[in-house]
């Protein structure tokens, strides 16, 4: 397996007066495996929300999601 390399983008802003502004990386983050499929949609239809990788709630939480809004968790297998 190998990972994505985490990429950055880079804004150039334009030349003004006698200043000359250097390029400024902007962070692009990963991505988890985890998508949330809110209020009873399904994939390809509603609403879905991947979060940040290290942002993905507990068990007990995504759990709880699904009791109460009718919330489903899928995780994405990495083959």
């Amino acid at each position: 397996m190998t990972e994505e390399p985490q990429s950055t983008l880079y804004i150039k802003q334009p030349v003004t007066g006698y200043c000359v502004s250097p390029p400024y990386p902007i962070p692009v983050p990963k991505y988890s495996n985890w998508t949330c499929y809110l209020f009873g949609a399904t994939p390809g239809n509603g609403i879905q929300w991947t979060p940040h990788e290290g942002k993905v709630p507990n068990r007990f939480v995504r759990f709880m999601m699904k009791l109460c809004f009718d919330c489903t968790w899928v995780e994405k297998k990495n083959d």
